[in-house]
């Protein structure tokens, strides 16, 4: 079994990883631990709509660095559980990364976290693990963090 864990900077990360140490994969699955960089950032603003910028290259680089650190961490926590986890770290669309990741790596599974935004954050903002599960080729299961 191919599982594709896509992991943020938030709470999600590690509920996912609490997900799979419950989870009973069969023996030699494979696992890619995956962060996308969006390189676009919605700045909330007083207007009706939020502004949107483009990150420097500076923050890119410091962004690129703390991702390859953040699935690093990942992977080491599945790695006492399972032996072949390999890592991955894209710029674009979040949701359009995963999607294509999970498509050309094969995936039999995408987990994802889920930020449980509602309403007008939700409107605006939109929700990636809903556009992943409409639009995936494969099962996708979203991990939701018991934090509040």
């Amino acid at each position: 079994m191919r599982i594709l864990i896509a992991v943020d900077f938030g709470l999600f990360g590690k509920a996912q990883t609490t997900f799979l140490h419950d989870y009973s994969a069969p023996d030699g699955s494979s696992l890619l631990v995956l962060h996308v960089i969006e390189p676009l950032v919605v700045v909330p603003s007083s207007s009706p709509s939020p502004f949107i910028a483009t990150i420097s290259p500076e923050v890119l680089t410091a962004r690129r660095q703390a991702a390859q650190q953040l699935v690093e961490d990942v992977a080491e926590r599945l790695r006492t559980r399972y032996t072949d986890v390999t890592t991955s770290v894209r710029d674009g669309s979040v949701g359009e990364e995963i999607l294509a990741v999970a498509e050309s790596w094969n995936a039999d599974m995408i987990l994802v976290g889920s930020h449980g935004r509602t309403g007008l954050q939700r409107f605006l903002l939109g929700s990636v693990s809903a556009r992943i599960a409409e639009h995936a080729k494969c099962t996708v299961t979203i991990a939701r963090s018991s934090a509040p």
